[in-house]
């Protein structure tokens, strides 16, 4: 198997009062507040799934009402940032 060498990545779990925009440059902005942060770094192989979780397993989870959004900003290839498709959850 391919080895493509190291990765390093933030997942963060945002928590917005209203639907968040597109640019999560502005995410703050809105009211926007991290409610989880994990760091990962690993080596990454070709045609692997890698599963992590933000708030780690085993931790308690985040709660509360609004729009969730999870993003991936990665340090490692490049730097870049990954949102997920924001989700309206009631607690």
């Amino acid at each position: 198997m391919k080895e493509y060498g190291r990765v390093e990545v933030d997942l963060y779990l945002f928590l917005c009062p209203k639907k968040p925009s597109s640019s999560e440059a502005n995410w703050k902005n809105e009211g926007c507040v991290v409610k989880a942060w994990k760091y990962y770094e690993w080596t990454a192989s070709a045609l692997t799934t890698y599963t992590r979780y933000v708030p780690p397993s085993g931790t308690p989870g985040a709660h509360g009402t609004g729009w969730w959004v999870a993003c991936a900003v990665f340090v490692l290839p490049g730097t870049f940032m990954v949102p997920s498709p924001s989700v309206y959850l009631s607690a």
